[in-house]
């Protein structure tokens, strides 16, 4: 019990600090969220993948908190009409399903200049971010593709490792 309070109590201190921004850390704003995706996406139109990978994980950070908030007050049976419209403009519950994707599209894409053992960790977390995009919205016909894609390159990558460890 002494050890949780311990944590509360620098837990609190820690927000304390933030809040007067002793630190000098810049935090987000939730509204900011939605200028990640598509700066992601720029980014992936001009080759600029790991970049890109770092702005859909903000984009989907913040998507998701939003989506979680938003399910726990409809849940509780609160009016949300003027969130869930906030949501919807931003692209909603798309947007998402969207970073996950793109997501998933850089770390595939990051694969064709690294090392077969690399490759193979980027490639098992592009296949579950197209499986995640495909979750959230289940007709999403291009994460089928990618995430087939994907599933055979990795194929590929795995054959050509364990002829190499055999040699």
């Amino acid at each position: 019990y002494q050890k949780i309070l311990e944590k509360m109590a620098k837990s609190k201190k820690a927000i304390e600090d933030l809040n007067s921004k002793k630190l000098n850390i810049k935090i987000p704003q939730p509204l900011k969220a939605w200028e990640y995706l598509p700066r992601g996406m720029e980014k992936v139109r001009n080759g600029n993948y790991k970049e890109s990978k770092a702005d859909f994980e903000m984009a989907i950070l913040f998507l998701e908190v939003f989506y979680k908030e938003l399910t726990y007050l409809k849940d509780k049976g609160m009016d949300i009409f003027g969130i869930q419209a906030e949501f919807d403009h931003y692209g909603g519950i798309e947007s998402l399903s969207k970073a996950y994707f793109l997501r998933g599209v850089a770390n595939q894409k990051l694969t064709e200049s690294l090392s077969s053992d690399d490759s193979i960790i980027l490639l098992n977390l592009a296949i579950a971010d197209y499986t995640k995009a495909i979750e959230i919205k289940v007709n999403y016909a291009e994460a089928y593709f990618s995430r087939g894609f994907a599933k055979e390159k990795l194929k590929k990558y795995k054959t050509k490792t364990i002829i190499k460890w055999k040699s």
